[in-house]
């Protein structure tokens, strides 16, 4: 599946798109397929490690 994930932490500009593995679905949880997303500031804040716990424990 495509995402974008924080590996560490640095600039806000190098934010990349990332193939991952799907976990497996247990008996209780649904597949939920999402076709937009965005970004907020609160996302760069974390990117750039700016947040206090425990937003900014990777």
């Amino acid at each position: 599946m495509k995402t974008i994930a924080i590996h560490q932490f640095r600039s806000a500009q190098e934010l990349q798109a990332t193939e991952m593995e799907q976990a497996p679905l247990k008996a209780n949880e649904v597949l939920v397929t999402n076709h937009a997303f965005s970004i907020n500031p609160m996302d760069i804040a974390g990117r750039m490690c700016m947040l206090d716990k425990p937003f900014n424990e990777l």
